[in-house]
């Protein structure tokens, strides 16, 4: 085996080590893994105390929000981010709430002068701040701007993909964050959870019928054990001399079906083990990201392709590239992630040019030339 996957193959087995530490703990009592993971996600925020409260997906979270919203403001506009996952849109819509999408710069940062004009309408009920691949959208700048013009709106952050330690998000009580647990900055199995700061925000969790628990608890399972999966068979490959395994990118659309649906059911045990795991890991994980971010963007520039400066893209689990007319780089071993496909079509994108490097902190030092 080349010398330079062997820092892959240890990493790969130590999160096979991980996920089988996971699958001990998820036999531990429900509400000590909510109270151990929401200790840790405090800790992230360091932005004093907060309600968290837990659910099946990052989806379902948001969904949470929404329809809670969606009761005290039935019909309202929410502003989205215009480049985002379609899920997003499609959660306010299941609300029952109208989405409006804010245009975003180059560096994925929405147009705050757009939503300082649209939030003095008092049909606008909420505004959400996704970061995305890198990019830090709720700012003390961005939120005292909001702020200025509309003190009690409710301001959503997306951190789905910013969960990160110590987290540069900015938050006030009418704030909710949504943190996801999906392999995005926390190597988890599904789940995600809403954190909001007193009474500020209102949010009620609905434990749902036996059928949906058992349901979710199966199909959980099933995603922990495929994740299980993939990790062994990237190991054996790579102790075998061979790169892991990668797909072509494709445009991203989801259907919002089966455990993707966007009902706010509660989270499942083996989900709550895998982020407190997760989450008690993000450190070295970042450690590990920030060494492959040097490597990668150098790849990135050595074949032709344009590195989008997001302001966290070293700990991102997604590094952004934009590569007009031209093959994509081969990055052996690495996985490329294709554009948002717009809201309205599974066909087309608002940035059919930007893609990202799956940033796990596994892989990039073996591409190294």
């Amino acid at each position: 085996m080349n010398a330079a996957r062997l820092p892959v193959a240890a990493a790969l087995f130590r999160r096979l080590g991980e996920q089988g530490q996971a699958t001990a703990l998820a036999f531990a009592p429900r509400r000590w893994l909510e109270r151990a993971v929401a200790r840790e996600l405090q800790d992230c925020l360091a932005n004093g105390a907060f309600i968290v409260r837990f659910f099946r997906s990052g989806r379902s979270a948001l969904s949470a929000v929404l329809v809670e919203l969606a009761q005290e403001h039935p019909g309202g506009t929410v502003l989205v981010p215009a480049y985002i996952c379609n899920v997003v849109p499609e959660a306010v819509r299941f609300a029952g709430l109208v989405p409006e999408a804010v245009p975003v710069s180059e560096t994925l940062l929405p147009d705050l002068q757009f939503i300082e004009r649209k939030i003095v309408d008092a049909k606008t009920v909420a505004v959400i701040l996704a970061s995305i691949f890198g990019a830090v959208a709720c700012s003390a700048e961005s939120l005292a701007r909001i702020r200025a013009r509309r003190p009690d709106l409710l301001v959503i952050l997306d951190e789905c993909q910013n969960l990160i330690c110590p987290s540069p998000a900015e938050v006030d009580a009418r704030c909710a964050v949504v943190v996801s647990f999906n392999q995005k900055n926390v190597l988890g199995a599904m789940g995600g959870a809403v954190l909001v700061r007193g009474d500020g925000v209102s949010l009620r969790m609905v434990r749902g019928r036996w059928m949906h628990r058992l349901e979710d608890e199966l199909r959980m399972w099933g995603v922990h054990i495929n994740q299980v999966r993939r990790t062994l068979r990237d190991l054996m490959r790579v102790l075998r001399g061979r790169s892991r395994l990668t797909a072509a990118p494709r445009l991203e659309y989801s259907r919002c079906r089966g455990h993707y649906g966007l009902d706010p059911r509660p989270i499942r045990r083996i989900s709550l083990a895998r982020a407190l795991v997760g989450i008690r890991r993000l450190g070295q994980v970042e450690e590990a990201r920030r060494a492959n971010a040097e490597v990668i963007l150098g790849l990135l520039t050595r074949a032709g392709a344009t590195p989008v400066p997001t302001v966290e893209r070293g700990r991102s689990p997604f590094i952004p590239f934009r590569m007009k007319g031209g093959r994509l780089p081969e990055l052996p071993g690495l996985q490329i992630k294709g554009p948002y496909a717009c809201d309205a079509s599974a066909t087309t994108s608002l940035c059919q040019d930007l893609f990202c490097v799956v940033n796990d902190g596994i892989g990039a030092m073996a591409t190294r030339r």
